[in-house]
């Protein structure tokens, strides 16, 4: 007859999230008939267990029927094909099964996409895109199936791992840093109240006790279901973390303009009076900020009260009548025509901040999305920062210092293994750890090492670029090769191009990217969903991003090429047109920036992550996590916006800033300063009219004279201001204090 086949191809179905291991499998026939029948013992030879087509050579020829069946010998699964039917032809076949990983006879498929019901991905309770019924984990989020034990249970089920100590286990604790014995989840959605953002406002929903009045920060009267409880038109979280406002009132300062419109949000003018006539007076920040007169003693536009607004555009107003000089308007916060004493006092009390807050109060680091380990809550305020990047549910940012900062998801150190040394030049994550790279050009890692993504990162010096997948990385050397390590899956190690002459590194979840010097790109490992083959040809690119299984390319005019799955829309639906001037990819969502700081997102939408994308624009960085998003509003990075308090300005503040009347003429030790009357004399000129009642009462001329600054002041008197907390070191422009 026609011999039988010679091999056999079993046809595995990829995985939708990182697969534990690379399995090495050996197979053996439960069942032969045919002429000659194999003894059941007898061992089907096979190659490593892939996301793609296995081949299991045969000992015999003479075959006619097979019931194949295969385990892995380091994972703690079984997998049984079906029984086929072997045509006596050389040739191969796929054994039908459209759930091979669970037991399905029936082949049950109620939506017809060729994926069984046994493990269609929406029976997914955790959102990791493994099937509850082969998720060693099903009820927390685990892409990697880390089970170090081998017990059979992931180890974010594992009972001994209690991060909070409130006796649930943290693959189980809808808050696994935050005690919650209770678990209660009063919107559903996974997250406990003690941890949970539902309306993503920036307040915790326990912290939300939606009494409809403003205790403090851990009371706040807020509506843990409305991101804004009062309607004024500025979210909860903001008012209390940025303005000082009272969340539960929609008009703090009662001057009947709602906190959201008001150009001056915690001192009342009920003219809106605003000299510089509307116009931005703050172009470093998003929108458009408009600061009533009262709000706003930033008179150079500097965007920091100092000693330079009282010196070069104060003083010379003092005494001046705004009709006769309209420029004077602006230092006429009491309205009353004339740039006077009180005017004066007010000025003081504005000293050191930033002009407003006014009607648009923009956040100097914003995120988004999902927050199941506060990856979105936990964003840092420090402004410093000049570059972030997502894991999956962790992000990196890089100050100016060369400093790091992490927060997010903890569970293999990923944040508290950060390294506190300074002098790092750049961050890149992958799904639970983390790399950057330091001035000498060395690589450090940190986080999970269940594939040598730590202990096998490569050593030397020199390198210029890093990148992060699932559970691999990349690095660039100074003569644009590459060299990887970490889990081989697919090939996102072994196959990495040997050429030099990249000059950027992008790693998905198992395929990576690299940008030559003439921006052609080129792409290997997974190709499932052709996320390697479909790569673009040409030149000219300028950067590369990399999502789970799809690829970004950003071309030399701004214009955006995406390729590979699209499940989410994360091809189809990517931005059209150009001008867009970065990219970022992490798990099935994208983001891009235009050239006005215009934020773009698209892909999988199910925590928020796209249509909860802020709005406006003057951002500057952009960062993607799994189900999270973060970005910087314009400029806030760096030390552009970072304004010192100088000697000139301590200087100012120990001559006039006193706030004592020695004398008891009415008269602060600061306006005796200004008005050069003697602080210890209550009627200096002798008149027989005290000085305060000739100054603040108008009995003398309002254009007496101001002394200039005597040159310097005592060190000791700046440190007592220092020290004291008179005066800060360093003020962040844009965002005001909780007071």
């Amino acid at each position: 007859p026609t011999p039988p086949p010679d091999h056999i191809s079993y046809a595995a179905i990829p995985p939708e999230s990182p697969v534990q291991s690379t399995a090495s499998v050996a197979g053996r026939l439960n069942g032969v008939s045919g002429a000659n029948a194999l003894d059941p013992s007898s061992t089907i030879h096979s190659t490593s267990f892939r996301a793609a087509t296995v081949t299991f050579q045969l000992d015999r020829q003479d075959l006619t029927s097979v019931n194949l069946g295969f385990f892995a010998t380091d994972t703690a699964f079984m997998v049984n094909a079906a029984a086929e039917s072997v045509t006596p032809t050389f040739g191969s076949f796929r054994v039908g099964d459209n759930c091979p990983l669970v037991e399905n006879p029936g082949q049950e498929d109620t939506d017809s996409n060729g994926t069984g019901d046994a493990c269609n991905e929406s029976e997914d309770a955790d959102g990791d895109e493994w099937a509850d019924d082969l998720d060693t984990c099903p009820s927390h989020s685990n892409p990697g199936q880390e089970d170090a034990d081998n017990n059979g249970t992931g180890d974010l089920c594992n009972d001994s791992e209690d991060s909070d100590g409130d006796d649930w286990a943290d693959g189980l604790d809808n808050c696994p840093l935050d005690a919650n014995p209770s678990q209660l989840d009063s919107s559903g959605n996974g997250d406990g109240d003690v941890c949970n953002d539902a309306d993503q406002d920036g307040l915790l929903d326990r912290v939300e006790t939606n009494t409809g009045t403003f205790v403090s920060s851990e009371d706040t009267g807020t509506n843990p279901l409305l991101a804004d409880s009062d309607d004024d038109g500025i979210e909860d979280g903001t008012e209390i973390d940025e303005i000082g406002s009272d969340p539960t009132n929609p008009d703090t300062d009662a001057d009947t303009f709602p906190d959201g419109a008001d150009n001056c949000v915690l001192i009342a003018n009920a003219d809106q009076t605003d000299a510089d006539g509307g116009a931005d007076e703050d172009s470093s920040l998003p929108g458009s900020q408009q600061y009533g007169d009262l709000c706003d003693a930033d008179l150079d536009s500097g965007g920091f009260v100092n000693s330079v607004d009282f010196f070069d555009h104060f003083q010379p107003c003092l005494g001046v009548l705004v009709d006769t000089d309209p420029e004077c308007d602006a230092a006429d916060f009491d309205g009353d025509g004339e740039v006077y004493a009180s005017d004066f006092e007010h000025f003081l009390t504005l000293f050191g901040e930033p002009p407003g807050p006014g009607s648009e109060i923009p956040a100097a680091l914003i995120a988004w999305g999902r927050d199941n380990f506060r990856q979105v809550s936990n964003a840092p305020t420090d402004t410093t920062m000049t570059e972030i990047v997502g894991g999956w549910f962790h992000t990196l940012a890089l100050a100016t210092s060369g400093t790091i900062t992490s927060w997010g998801d903890n569970t293999y150190g990923q944040v508290s293994g950060t390294p506190s040394d300074a002098g790092f030049t750049l961050i890149a994550g992958g799904a639970y750890h983390s790399l950057a790279l330091a001035a000498d050009g060395s690589v450090v890692s940190w986080g999970d090492d269940s594939y040598g993504q730590v202990s096998d990162t490569v050593a030397g010096t020199g390198f210029t670029g890093i990148a992060g997948g699932w559970f691999h990385s990349v690095a660039l050397t100074a003569d644009g090769s590459l060299v990887s390590w970490g889990l081989d899956y697919s090939g996102q190690v072994s196959d990495i191009p040997t050429t030099a002459g990249f000059t950027a590194v992008a790693a998905g979840g198992e395929h990576g990217l690299a940008l030559a010097a003439d921006g052609s790109v080129t792409a290997w490992g997974d190709d499932f969903f052709d996320q390697v083959s479909n790569t673009p040809g040409g030149s000219g690119f300028t950067a590369v991003a990399a999502g789970s299984y799809f690829s970004l390319a950003l071309a030399a005019d701004g214009s955006i090429h995406s390729w590979g799955d699209d499940s989410y829309g994360q091809v189809s639906n990517a931005p059209t047109g150009a001008g867009f001037i970065a990219i970022a990819a992490r798990g099935r969502q994208s983001l891009a920036l235009a050239s006005n700081g215009a934020l773009v997102s698209w892909g999988w939408d199910e925590y928020g992550q796209v249509s909860d994308a802020p709005a406006g624009v003057g951002f500057t960085a952009i960062a993607a996590g799994a189900y999270h998003g973060v970005v910087f509003a314009s400029e806030i990075s760096g030390e552009a916006n970072i304004k010192e308090i100088t000697a000139a300005d301590i200087a100012f503040l120990v001559t006039y800033g006193g706030e004592s009347d020695a004398d008891g003429d009415g008269l602060s030790e600061g306006l005796e300063a200004l008005f050069g009357t003697d602080p210890l004399d209550p009627d200096t000129d002798g008149n027989g009219v005290t000085d305060g009642d000739q100054i603040l009462l108008g009995m003398g001329s309002k254009s007496t004279s101001v002394p200039s600054l005597g040159a310097g002041t005592l060190v000791a008197l700046a440190s007592l201001l220092l020290a004291a907390g008179i005066v800060g070191a360093r003020r962040r422009v844009g965002v005001r204090r909780n007071p």
